[in-house]
C-alpha cells in the first residue's frame, strides 16, 4: 500500500500567514510560529512507517526554498499553482493517484498537534470507506483522506468559512462517498489555540521539532503576559 501524505502551506511571509494572531503577535512572531508549525506538521506526518510526505506550496515561486528550509522533513514539493484552493486541492490529489498511491492524506500547516493515533485510523478507516475527515472546532477540518479521487469533495465549498466541514459533509452525501469522522481537534489560528497547543506539546517523548514549537509558543506567550 502507497501512503501519501500531502501538506499544503503558504510561503511564511509576515504579514500573509497566520493574520488571525496579529495582532497581538507582530506579523514577524506570527510568520515565526507559521513555520514552526509547518515544520513540526511534517515531522509528525513523516513519523508514519511507509508514508510519502509532499510539500504543496504556494506561491508557487517559493516552492523550491521551502522545500529546501524543510529538508529531510518531506520527500517532494509541488507547487499549488493558480485557482481556488478546492481548485488547487483536487489538482494535486488527482496527481497523487496518477503518481500510484493508493491513500491519500491532506493536512494543512496549522495542526501539529494532531495525536498520532489519529493518522493511524484516518489510514485504517481507507479500507472500508471512500473518504475520511477530522473536523475542526472553527467548522473546517484537519485532516481529509482519500482512496481514490473525489473531485465532488473540493467543489462548491466556502473556503476558509466556518461552513467547510458542513458543505463537505453534503458534497460526500451528494457523491455517494461514504466519509468516515475522526474526533474534532483545533487549528492554530488564535491565542487561545497556541495556549491549548503548548499544553498538548508537552511530552517527555515529543519529537524535537515539535519539542522546538512548544519552545517558541511558550517563549510567544511569556513575551505576551510580560508586555501585559
Amino acid at each position: 500500500m502507497s501512503v501519501y501524505a500531502l501538506v499544503f502551506a503558504k510561503y511564511p511571509e509576515p504579514g500573509k500567514v497566520k493574520t488571525r494572531l496579529s495582532p497581538p503577535l507582530s506579523p514577524q512572531q506570527a510568520a515565526d510560529i507559521h513555520l514552526a508549525a509547518l515544520r513540526a506538521t511534517c515531522e509528525l506526518v513523516g513519523s508514519i512507517n511507509g508514508i510519502r510526505t509532499v510539500l504543496v506550496a504556494t506561491p508557487d515561486s517559493a516552492c523550491a526554498k521551502m522545500a529546501n528550509d524543510l529538508n529531510t522533513l518531506i520527500d517532494d514539493h509541488w507547487p499549488q499553482g493558480d485557482g481556488t484552493l478546492g481548485a488547487r486541492l483536487e489538482r494535486a490529489s488527482a496527481r497523487t493517484f496518477r503518481d500510484g498511491a493508493s491513500r491519500l492524506l491532506i493536512f494543512g500547516a496549522d495542526s501539529p498537534t494532531i495525536p498520532s493515533d489519529f493518522l493511524h485510523r484516518a489510514i485504517a478507516a481507507l479500507d472500508g470507506h471512500d473518504a475520511v475527515a477530522g473536523p475542526c472546532d472553527d467548522g473546517g477540518y484537519y485532516l481529509l483522506g482519500l482512496r481514490e479521487p473525489q473531485p465532488s469533495l473540493f467543489q462548491n465549498i466556502d473556503w476558509g468559512s466556518k461552513r467547510v466541514m458542513a458543505q463537505t459533509r453534503q458534497r460526500a452525501q451528494q457523491a455517494e462517498v461514504n466519509l468516515y469522522e475522526l474526533p474534532p481537534w483545533y487549528d492554530m489560528d488564535r491565542i487561545d489555540d497556541l495556549e491549548r497547543a503548548a499544553d498538548d506539546l508537552d511530552s517527555d517523548d515529543a519529537q524535537p521539532i515539535r519539542r522546538a514549537l512548544q519552545q517558541t509558543i511558550d517563549s510567544t506567550l511569556d513575551m505576551l503576559e510580560g508586555n501585559g
